[in-house]
């Protein structure tokens, strides 16, 4: 059974949705954002940065630790077209100069050029069903490639967790257990928030996200496929106007083995960036502390070299930012009777006095 929010996710990202339909459903969205969120991190330089001036880094998919991150599947167009008329229809309007770009594409693509430039039918602009079905399953494979590479490219996003008590991302994303946990009070955020508007929940699933609904799939629509107009820019994979949510589709799927992640992700729609930023944040409501943010303090003083001092000095200014910011702190505890990660609120002053006693042993 679909919950409340996988209902409005359908309408938002639906090829039928009207304006209003789409917009009433991202007002319910706004509701049902998880009161607070959490961002895990190293104890780093840049991390401290991201806190004290208040940013997130938002960054492209290409730098995403998931190979998968916006990659989408696409049904071959050419299966569905069988007919010669049918090419004869799309080949009618090719000029000269249109075919040859894209036979230089193909060129640089390296993708059935052997074939396609020895096609006799394909050159003097004749094509039979065969070569253009070469053709345009070529055109395709370009056209899908250029498409991913584009999304993910121009698309950057911040990626946030309703979970501050997975064992595992504590260990992936904060040094294993060593770093701490930025919690946001996005309840505290009003509608009309950048925050608010831009985030969505991450869908898990066993199969990429399918395009193929968005594009034409019928002959009458393949013939009107702008790619053999002259002078034209759009391609095969270019829907209508109307169906161009498709491109925010992808940035919200990944494989169902990430679920234990509970991510939703901030997409930046407004600066337009071309690299990794930091943009403005929310104002951080708590900090949490990785269950041995202490432990790798207790070091032999033998042992202890320029990065365990930096470390540590990284340290008191985390407490010490969330001193002069009335943050509350948290400290993660292994439960001792489930495999499950709890937090235990703790004084500034015991968590300096507890790094002190570390330094001086």
């Amino acid at each position: 059974m679909k919950t409340e929010l996988e209902s409005c996710l359908e309408i938002i990202f639906g090829l039928e949705s009207t304006p209003k339909q789409r917009e009433e459903a991202i007002q319910k969205k706004n509701t049902l954002i998880p009161p607070k969120l959490y961002k895990y991190r190293n104890l780093t330089n840049n991390a401290l940065n991201n806190l004290k001036t208040k940013t997130l880094w938002f960054d492209s998919p290409h730098n995403m630790n998931d190979p998968y991150d916006c990659r989408f599947s696409v049904q071959s167009l050419a299966n569905a077209a069988c007919s010669i008329e049918l090419f004869n229809a799309l080949f009618q309007d090719l000029s000269q100069d249109l075919k040859n770009n894209y036979i230089n594409r193909l060129k640089t693509e390296k993708i059935l050029v052997g074939e396609l430039l020895h096609d006799k039918s394909l050159m003097n602009g004749q094509p039979d069903f065969e070569s253009t079905m070469k053709l345009i399953q070529a055109i395709e494979d370009i056209s899908h490639k250029s498409m991913v590479d584009n999304l993910q490219k121009t698309i950057h996003f911040c990626s946030l967790s309703s979970n501050f008590e997975s064992m595992l991302m504590w260990t992936h994303y904060c040094n294993e257990h060593k770093g701490f946990c930025i919690e946001y009070d996005f309840s505290a955020l009003q509608f009309d928030d950048h925050y608010i508007k831009n985030i969505f929940p991450v869908k898990y699933n066993e199969v990429l996200f399918d395009l193929t609904p968005y594009f034409p799939n019928d002959i009458e629509k393949l013939k009107d496929i702008e790619l053999f107009k002259k002078n034209k820019k759009t391609t095969l994979l270019n829907p209508p106007e109307h169906k161009r949510l498709f491109t925010l589709n992808p940035i919200f799927q990944k494989d169902i083995n990430w679920t234990y992640e509970k991510e939703w992700r901030v997409i930046d729609l407004q600066s337009k960036l071309e690299k990794g930023s930091s943009l403005g944040s929310p104002n951080p409501s708590a900090i949490l502390l990785g269950s041995k943010f202490f432990e790798q303090f207790d070091v032999d003083v033998r042992n202890r070299d320029l990065n365990y001092l930096g470390t540590l000095s990284l340290a008191f200014d985390l407490l010490s930012f969330c001193k002069n910011n009335n943050l509350e702190i948290k400290l993660m505890k292994n439960d001792p009777q489930k495999f499950k990660m709890i937090s235990e609120i703790v004084s500034y002053d015991a968590c300096k006095k507890k790094l002190i006693d570390l330094k001086n042993k």
